[in-house]
Formats: C-alpha cells, sequence, structure tokens
C-alpha cells in the first residue's frame, strides 16, 4: 500500500498541472484529494480477498481487514 502510495503521488508531483498551479492552498487542497482517493483506492484493493491467493497473501488481508475495524471505531 505504502509503495503504491509513493508512486501515485510522486507521478502527481511531478505532472505539468500540479506544477502550473501558482496558489499554494490550491495546491494544499488538491494535494490533500489526490491523497484522500489513492489511499481509498489502495485500501480497496488490499481488503478485496479472492479466491486463489496464497495463504500468505490471504492472511496479510484478513488482518488488515481486523486492523480497519478498529480504525472505524475511532472515527
Amino acid at each position: 500500500m505504502g509503495m503504491f502510495m509513493e508512486r501515485e503521488i510522486a507521478s502527481y508531483f511531478a505532472s505539468p498541472d500540479y506544477k502550473s498551479i501558482n496558489n499554494d492552498v490550491l495546491k494544499r487542497e488538491l494535494l490533500k484529494r489526490r491523497i484522500n482517493e489513492k489511499r481509498t483506492e489502495a485500501r480497496n484493493r488490499v481488503l478485496n480477498i479472492e479466491e486463489g491467493l496464497s495463504d500468505t497473501e490471504k492472511a496479510r488481508r484478513w488482518k488488515t481487514k481486523w486492523n480497519d475495524l478498529g480504525l472505524k471505531d475511532i472515527v
């Protein structure tokens, strides 16, 4: 999940769209939105447990789901 986020956000920083924005407040808001979108996408990819995965991958995903339950109770 971390590598996915790093790759996606780094490519956004390098994009001409981001570099052409002159207003720092707007840049910050757009970056926050992009981070939230990509975080949701990464989380959905991890939490979607498919058939045919290795036992290690299934265990990792179930652990992520378990940890996600506590986060929803806090937020």
